[in-house]
């Protein structure tokens, strides 16, 4: 059988006639028209099934140019169109959210936890943002972050108590000419005259260029944070145009811009495109690296020592500022809110531990004041908790997380408690000035006074209470 078919080919090959010049050229035709036919009905058709409709738009859409400009201008044309899609959808992925109730993990007074929850609740806009941003993102993160924050704005008289300017020109020329010349001033006519005065109200900054609506029962906004520990990257176009203009807008209002999670390759495009200061800041500025000699000194430098490791900011506020993380931004926010408000001044006196007269005298009487610098370990993990420090003026950082403990804090006090080991190691993140009780301090008290040693215990569980 196959040798038959071999010498069949053979035969038609030598064959001194064409043979398929014999066969009727329509069955060809036929053959083309139905290969075609069926792609038609494949791709205009049932591709309708199995595409998205936009990519089933472009398709249709090809098809069409090509039978009206031909095949190279119509796959251009096509092309064209697949390429604004895809800029479309990946622009699509990038994604604002707003953070609900952005606070901080440190530990504070409850002085400071009533300023923040009633002065700084909303003066503080957290937002995280994700995807890849470029020139096609622009305008949509600028319209969901501005939609986020609170400013102050010019309310204008409406329109309809407004009279036409030539009009009114001429109205207070006659006035003036009246009263130059001494003739009798009409005082309500001099009212009607008067340009009403502009009253403040708040809005949301997208609504501020044009009709924007009163918003009621909210703060205006101090400073924006974002997020950008899930951003992926950004291009030149979109650090130019969308957060150079975001920072613009919010410098006019004089909020701060504040960025978190930035990665390198983001910080580096930002500085480039004016968001950050062109040099970056320090490492850890003259007054953590200097060292003082004696107790006295280190207390003249409690107020003035600044946060290691964040930016300066300008008083202009010309540049953003970043953090390493959203926390380090929150907490950074918060001691700016503190240090504004006018409560926090009230409230200074108490940001203690010892509050109260008994607690004063417990203090004089058995703790120990001790004065730590920047990097100096208060303990670490494993160590026996065999001391309670009460934090009256600095920051401690725990390692194991991006919580803190500022004034008026107590560090070590759960494992203290328990009389077992500390499961975290305390540094100090500034100077600081604290007050320590050992534990075999503790235990004389117990024996000496039974009863301020409980009072103390009490206080200590109530404050452990409080800040948890």
């Amino acid at each position: 059988m196959a040798l038959w078919s071999v010498l069949s080919n053979l035969r038609s090959f030598f064959a001194p006639i064409d043979l398929l010049s014999m066969l009727p050229r329509f069955l060809f035709g036929s053959v083309l028209l139905f290969v075609a036919v069926d792609l038609m009905f494949e791709w205009l058709y049932l591709s309708f099934f199995s595409l998205p409709k936009s990519e089933f738009s472009i398709l249709w859409l090809t098809f069409i140019f090509i039978n009206i400009w031909g095949l190279q201008r119509g796959m251009i044309l096509g092309f064209v169109f697949s390429a604004l899609l895809f800029i479309y959808n990946y622009s699509s992925t990038s994604n604002v959210t707003l953070i609900q109730n952005p606070r901080s993990l440190a530990v504070r007074s409850k002085a400071d936890r009533r300023v923040l929850e009633t002065e700084g609740g909303a003066r503080v806009v957290a937002l995280s943002l994700s995807g890849y941003f470029f020139f096609g993102t622009v305008i949509s993160t600028i319209i969901k972050v501005q939609k986020h924050v609170i400013v102050e704005q010019d309310e204008s008289p409406s329109v309809e108590t407004q009279e036409p300017g030539e009009a009114v020109d001429e109205l207070r020329l006659a006035f003036l000419d009246n009263a130059v010349s001494g003739g009798d001033v009409d005082q309500e006519e001099a009212n009607q005259l008067t340009p009403p005065a502009r009253s403040k109200k708040l809005c949301h900054l997208h609504e501020s260029e044009s009709g924007p609506t009163a918003c009621k029962n909210v703060e205006k906004t101090q400073y924006v944070v974002l997020d950008m520990s899930r951003a992926s990257g950004i291009d030149a176009t979109c650090a130019r145009a969308c957060f150079f203009t975001i920072l613009q807008n919010l410098n006019r209002h004089n909020i701060q811009l504040v960025f978190a999670g930035l990665t390198p390759k983001i910080e580096q495009t930002l500085r480039a495109n004016d968001v950050l200061s062109p040099e970056p800041e320090s490492d850890s500025n003259e007054e953590n690296n200097s060292v003082a000699s004696t107790p006295g000194e280190l207390e003249l430098e409690f107020e003035s020592a600044s946060m290691s490791g964040s930016d300066t900011i300008t008083e202009e506020k010309l540049y953003a500022i970043h953090f390493p993380s959203i926390e380090h931004a929150l907490e950074w926010c918060e001691e700016e809110l503190l240090a504004l408000t006018d409560q926090t001044e009230s409230a200074l006196d108490h940001h203690t531990f010892f509050d109260t007269e008994k607690l004063q005298m417990i203090k004089e009487r058995y703790f120990e004041k001790v004065h730590v610098n920047p990097g100096d370990v208060l303990f670490t993990r494993g160590d026996k908790a065999n001391k309670v420090y009460v934090l009256e003026a600095g920051r401690i950082d725990r390692k194991d997380t991006s919580r803190g403990y500022s004034d008026g804090s107590l560090v070590g006090l759960d494992d203290f408690c328990v009389d077992g080991s500390y499961h975290y190691t305390a540094v100090a993140d500034r100077h600081c000035k604290l007050s320590v009780l050992p534990i075999e301090t503790f235990e004389k008290m117990k024996q000496e006074n039974p009863a301020l040693a409980m009072y103390l215990y009490q206080a200590f569980f109530k404050a452990a209470v409080v800040s948890n």
